[in-house]
């Protein structure tokens, strides 16, 4: 040990110019992550969008009047609705409907059973173990086969 207090305490302490290349570091990596956070907030208000417009293009189209009322419903429902919300589009046109249709069915459903579970204090997924079946699943066995 150094007889030297001053010079054992000098090799502690950072110099000016390795404080600011310290400072520049930070900040390089802090606007790094800045720049990161607003692209990914960027491309999530595109995919927002996207979805946005293809909801209503699914309201409006081809099964508007069927679409109108399983939103209608959806907006309605309660946790004990699942039977009627499996009912419902057992009776809809979307059993013969095409591919994008019934992912756009699945999503509207998927989206309100996760928000009404979520709004009641649960988990927003709660997938059955084995070969049970919850709504969704029924539902997604309903019309896609699997």
């Amino acid at each position: 040990m150094s007889n030297n207090w001053a010079e054992e305490y000098a090799e502690t302490v950072e110099t000016r110019s390795e404080r600011r290349a310290h400072r520049r570091k930070q900040s390089a990596q802090e606007r790094a992550k800045n720049k990161a956070l607003a692209e990914r907030d960027y491309l999530y208000r595109d995919w927002k969008k996207w979805h946005d417009k293809q909801l209503k293009e699914f309201l409006n189209g081809d099964y508007a009047d069927a679409a109108q009322e399983l939103h209608s419903f959806l907006a309605e429902a309660d946790l004990d609705s699942g039977d009627q919300l499996i009912e419902l589009v057992q009776q809809g046109p979307w059993l013969e409907a095409d591919a994008d249709t019934k992912y756009a069915v699945l999503r509207m459903i998927d989206y309100a059973i996760t928000y009404l579970r979520e709004s009641n204090g649960l988990e927003p997924f709660d997938d059955p173990l084995g070969s049970e079946l919850n709504v969704f699943l029924t539902i997604r066995k309903l019309l896609t086969g699997w």
